[in-house]
Order: structure tokens, then sequence, then C-alpha cells
């Protein structure tokens, strides 16, 4: 398990669908280039499980993922990642589509936020070009980090709070 307390941690691993534009980031920019985010992970395991009746149609296009994952410890170590994909056929009746839309501290550049010293609250504003109803949310902190809250500053609707769980 790569997890802090063992000298690992999984930074991140984010998976992109090729043939899909992403939501928030043009192709134009480095996440962009890869196409559509559609899930991630970090170190604080936020789950994510789409409600019954909902589902992401990958296509034929490939896949391809970003994965970063830190030795904290002196040693060289050896790392697997393993996924497990949940998936209903096409034919599926009554399944709605999802399109995913990731939101970044700094959207479409590298994610970096310089922690300073003690405790810290940083709100990040993105002006929606979308329409729809949001039915998942999950948040992504590293270790130290306690919650991600989203919400509609249009209408004042709390949407998620996404807390860390930590591996």
């Amino acid at each position: 398990s790569a997890n802090l307390d063992n000298g690992l941690m999984l930074h991140h691993i984010v998976t992109f669908n090729t043939g899909r534009p992403d939501a928030t980031c043009g192709p134009d920019t480095a996440v962009g280039s890869l196409g559509e985010r559609f899930w991630a992970a970090g170190n604080e395991r936020t789950g994510g499980r789409l409600p019954p009746g909902f589902g992401y149609h990958y296509g034929t296009e490939r896949v391809v993922g970003v994965v970063e994952i830190m030795n904290h410890s002196p040693q060289p170590r050896v790392v697997y990642v393993a996924t497990t994909v949940s998936y209903v056929p096409d034919t599926t009746a009554d399944m709605k589509p999802v399109r995913p839309v990731w939101l970044d501290e700094d959207n479409c550049g590298d994610s970096s936020y310089p922690v300073p010293a003690g405790p810290s609250n940083k709100v990040w504003r993105w002006t929606s070009t979308l329409t729809g109803r949001v039915i998942l949310a999950g948040g992504h902190v590293h270790n130290g980090g306690i919650k991600v809250v989203f919400g509609n500053e249009t209408t004042g609707e709390h949407l998620c709070t996404s807390y860390a769980g930590y591996g």
C-alpha cells in the first residue's frame, strides 16, 4: 500500500479519455491536450461512485493516465497501480450519461498551491459555461489537508463537503 505512513505517497493518478475534449481546459493547454479528465485519486483516497442509472461512456478512444507516486524513504521501492472498473454494457436501458467537470486550484496549470505555515484556507472560483445538475463531487487534498467544500455562489447552495480519509 502506497501510504505516507510507510514512506510512499500516491500523489496523484489522473485518467483521461483521449477522444473527448476536457470541460475546463482547452486542447492548447498541457492538461487539455491529453483529453477529458474523468477519474482521479490521491493519498486522501476520495471515493467516487456514480448513482444508479448514471454512467460515463468510454467510447473506443484510448484512455491515458498520469501517475505520480512519491517515495519519502531513502530506499528504492517497487510499487504497482491496480485499478478496478465496474461497467455495464452499452445496451443497458435508461442509462443517463455524465460529463466530468474537473476544477483545480490553478485549473489547467500545475495544480500547485504553496501552503503557508499554520492553518490556511484557499478559495478558488470558476464561472461555469455548462448547464446541468451535479450528481457527484469529490475533493483532493494532500496530507494535512482536511476538506474541500463545493458550492454554487450564485444560488448560495452548498453542494458537497469532501473530507480526506488518508489510505
